[in-house]
């Protein structure tokens, strides 16, 4: 609510000025910097609470351990795409709310938030030709992200000692890797706390976006069943 109340005043669309959007404020960039943490705390350290109360034992000998692990993944990937999508989703309600639903206009809003050529924004001409479609692409994209950040925390538990360093531990690698990524060009399409946002650093490049996530998923599932045969010996 406070990233909406000042767009409701100075103008502004749902399109434009939703908080995946650029608001003129610092509220996305810390919302979607703390998108790891956010994603993690929902589920995440389920495993964790399991082993310690002796259920995760119970369940095991009862011979639905296979069954277990695999629910808690998919579990965990859902809750952790719920818990971060779902606060864009109550930003943009309330921007729908305070807000006029003027279409996006390529003169008004074009050289300032997103240009056709070396786009900020992935497939900029859908941006202008339907901007509600666009933004849903990007609530499934934030998803996404959001699942994997908190399938790496939950692989990670097998690990870890306590909820906090499963919560923390995403957002520490995020930070690592945001470093490691060398300044090149379409650098903003390897970061996923840049590109999950709407409106983000310039050139993007949907190849890479694509790439990038599906090999991260599948090393985020790599190292889950690392952790199940190393330390469950299932």
């Amino acid at each position: 609510m406070f990233d909406i109340y000042p767009n409701a005043k100075y103008g502004g669309s749902p399109y434009t000025r939703w908080i995946g959007s650029f608001t003129g404020s610092q509220i996305p960039a810390v919302l979607f910097m703390l998108l790891p943490i956010i994603s993690a705390m929902g589920f995440s350290d389920t495993y964790l609470k399991d082993k310690s109360t002796g259920l995760l034992n119970i369940i095991v000998s009862k011979g639905y351990g296979k069954q277990y692990y695999k629910e808690l993944f998919f579990t965990n990937f859902i809750v952790g795409g719920i818990c971060f999508a779902s606060s864009l989703l109550t930003n943009l309600y309330f921007c729908f709310m305070l807000l006029q639903d003027e279409a996006v206009d390529m003169l008004v809003n074009g050289n300032g938030n997103v240009p056709l050529l070396f786009s900020n924004t992935l497939f900029p001409q859908f941006y202008y030709d339907h901007p509600l479609l666009h933004i849903v692409l990007y609530l499934i994209i934030a998803f996404i992200i959001s699942g994997i950040y908190a399938s790496l925390a939950l692989s990670l538990s097998f690990i870890l000692s306590n909820s906090f360093s499963v919560f923390l531990a995403p957002f520490v690698f995020n930070y690592i890797y945001n470093i490691l990524i060398p300044d090149i060009p379409e650098s903003n399409s390897f970061l996923f706390t840049t590109f999950a946002k709407q409106i983000s650093g310039p050139i993007l490049s949907p190849v890479i976006v694509l790439l990038v996530t599906v090999t991260f998923f599948l090393l985020c599932i790599l190292l889950y069943l690392v952790g199940i045969k190393r330390y469950e010996n299932l």
